[in-house]
């Protein structure tokens, strides 16, 4: 028998919900490089391990300007992959300071290819493939802190 195991470490059939937890939506802003204005999106939050494990998944459409972010406590490597991720995404990984700390571009749908972070990220911002780089997203790029997070811990 063949066990994927996901973002954790856990067995995915002990992590995955039967049906798409609720997401609480928030406005943020990212400033796409230092002399750029900040560009603000709507998105869900991924605060608990049953609101990461599932992300965008089984998600056809993400309108502009519309995305996920993931909430962690602390910083540290991030590893995702696209199972059942029907549309590409931009994974935007950002440290403890909201500094962007690498990006990966247009993940490719369904993959599990794992797409791991250069570095300890705190919060991963995933928008539509090909954003991050119609925005014009550098090196420099910051997610705006603090975030307007309310809490949504199950």
């Amino acid at each position: 028998m063949l066990v994927f195991f996901g973002i954790y470490g856990a067995a995915l059939a002990d992590i995955m919900p039967d049906a798409a937890p609720r997401f609480a939506s928030v406005e943020i802003e990212l400033q796409p490089a230092v002399h750029k204005a900040p560009v603000r999106f709507m998105v869900k939050l991924a605060e608990t391990e049953t609101q990461r494990s599932y992300g965008l998944m089984h998600t056809p459409y993400l309108p502009d300007r519309h995305g996920m972010l993931f909430v962690f406590d602390t910083a540290a490597l991030r590893q995702f992959w696209m199972k059942n991720t029907q549309i590409p995404l931009d994974l935007l990984f950002f440290d403890a300071d909201g500094m962007l700390v690498n990006i990966i571009h247009s993940a490719t749908p369904f993959s599990l290819t794992p797409r791991v972070s250069a570095g300890p990220a705190r919060y991963v911002l995933e928008i539509n493939g090909g954003q991050a780089a119609k925005l014009g997203v550098r090196a420099s790029a910051r997610l705006i802190l603090p975030l307007p997070v309310p809490s949504n811990r199950q």
